[in-house]
């Protein structure tokens, strides 16, 4: 199914998928091997709890700076800069992370629509069960509203 999901993107409609199970199943494993079979990028965020407290916004952080070190260009248009901005090293901390009213969903559909490049790229947000309602919005909302090809984002 995974490959399927590669191969329709890489046609021009981009695909969302969940992966569930219990952990050490192997949902990251999975993902990876679809990504590498179906010739597509792989971007990783990761949603972490710290303290008991959830992380608002956390896999994005970790998915700009992913993009940062792996396609940097993608970066650089002015629609997506207060991405660049948001998850510099010395950004602010999680606890002034903005919200979908400062317009941060936007500039995040941006990005995703760019990384592409002419390949299919896997966006994979890992550990949604420990999502805070932010990050939970923001997948709901690249869900809805990514329907440029070439992209797959991956829910585990």
């Amino acid at each position: 199914m995974f490959e399927r999901a590669v191969e329709t993107a890489r046609l021009g409609q981009s695909q969302v998928l969940l992966v569930g199970g219990d952990a050490g199943i192997g949902k990251s494993t999975l993902v990876r091997e679809g990504a590498r079979r179906g010739g597509a990028e792989i971007v990783y965020g990761r949603c972490v709890p710290m303290g008991g407290q959830l992380i608002p916004l956390a896999p994005l952080a970790e998915l700009v700076r992913n993009v940062r070190r792996s396609s940097p260009e993608a970066l650089n248009g002015s629609t997506v800069t207060p991405l660049r901005d948001w998850a510099a090293p010395d950004s602010a901390s999680a606890s002034e992370a903005p919200t979908a009213a400062s317009g941060l969903f936007g500039p995040v559909l941006e990005l995703v629509g760019l990384l592409p490049g002419g390949r299919v790229a896997v966006v994979t947000i890992e550990d949604l069960h420990w999502a805070d309602p932010l990050t939970w919005d923001l997948f709901d909302f690249l869900a809805r509203n990514l329907v440029d090809g070439g992209v797959v984002v991956v829910g585990t």
